[in-house]
């Protein structure tokens, strides 16, 4: 990777980043779900929420937490998607993991489709983007900036305090 590369990945990617995984912790966090912690620096350049160990989450629950990643990328982006873009995005993804083995990038599109039957799949995600770009939006933004001051990962504890803090 060249000087430039890297520079572009921290100026321009990190931020982008911070944000979705921030959503995903802040999305288990209110749905009451624990994890081990979540981090942007890892050794694929790509972040990561840490689970305990797996358990069972409920079909809307996992939708949720899925979308919410994907959905504060955007909200921070200032873009916006329609509601056909919605299925192609998760038809896609989930049809190239079927037939090919996939990529992990396409994660959170695929466990959102796996989740919910195609026809939840509109509803639930614009009532996730309600809850990210409305409600837990603040709660986004304080562990988002966290994660890109420190570098260091955020426990569970450390995102609900953040949580706590920003919505109180």
């Amino acid at each position: 990777m060249t000087t430039s590369q890297y520079r572009t990945i921290i100026t321009e990617q990190l931020p982008i980043t911070a944000h979705h995984e921030a959503a995903h912790a802040v999305m288990y966090w209110h749905k009451g779900l624990s994890f081990r912690y979540v981090t942007i620096r890892s050794t694929h350049n790509v972040g990561q929420v840490a689970l305990r160990r797996p358990r069972r989450t409920r079909a809307w629950d996992l939708a949720a937490i899925a979308a919410a990643g994907p959905i504060a990328e955007l909200r921070y982006l200032g873009r916006t998607v329609t509601d056909e873009q919605i299925i192609e995005e998760i038809e896609d993804a989930v049809a190239l993991v079927d037939d090919e083995g996939g990529e992990w990038a396409s994660g959170d599109y695929v466990a959102y489709g796996r989740a919910l039957p195609p026809g939840q799949w509109v509803p639930t995600w614009r009532g996730t983007e309600l809850m990210v770009t409305g409600i837990l939006w603040p709660a986004i933004l304080a562990v988002a900036g966290t994660l890109l001051s420190s570098p260091r990962a955020l426990t569970y504890r450390e995102v609900s305090e953040l949580a706590d803090t920003a919505l109180s």
